[in-house]
């Protein structure tokens, strides 16, 4: 299977939280990004509920990231 690599940016204190969560799991964000995109497929949607709310701070985040990387 050919394989592609994603590259991720999100804050830091997010990435920290998350990695603390994924260790205690036993994975890693590589692995729970895998588990995400399979079970999207199985299901044929995004595996889990959301709302216009959690679509704007996403973005939020897109946004400060990319403010950021501008300032550069």
């Amino acid at each position: 299977m050919e394989m592609v690599t994603i590259e991720v940016s999100l804050p830091k204190e997010i990435y920290d939280k998350v990695s603390e969560i994924l260790a205690k799991e036993g994975l890693t964000l590589e692995d729970a990004l895998n588990l995400f995109f399979q079970e999207t497929i199985r299901l044929g949607r995004i595996p889990f509920e959301y709302t216009e709310d959690d679509l704007e701070e996403v973005r939020r985040w897109e946004k400060m990231m990319n403010d950021d990387l501008c300032d550069v």
